[in-house]
């Protein structure tokens, strides 16, 4: 069996997903927003006018791609090299 080919299409969904979920941050100026200190993602959707939830399930979704540190507080960390 060819593992490699077999791991490719849950890496397409996720590299899609996580492109989705950038894009999505970007769009509503998620990081500007957190900007240099700590909201949590009830207080992040107010600022943003976004549903609660689904702004928690963004930052969730975002935290598996970037530098945001857990659990439900939210703020911005400097990456670490690569």
């Amino acid at each position: 069996m060819d593992w490699q080919a077999r791991g490719a299409l849950p890496r397409l969904v996720l590299g899609r997903m996580a492109t989705q979920a950038l894009g999505t941050a970007v769009r509503f100026d998620v990081f500007d927003r957190i900007g240099p200190g700590e909201l949590t993602a009830d207080a992040l959707a107010e600022s943003l006018g976004t549903h609660p939830q689904a702004t928690l399930r963004l930052l969730r979704a975002l935290r598996s791609v970037t530098p945001l540190p857990a659990p439900d507080i939210f703020q911005l960390i400097e990456a670490s090299p690569a």
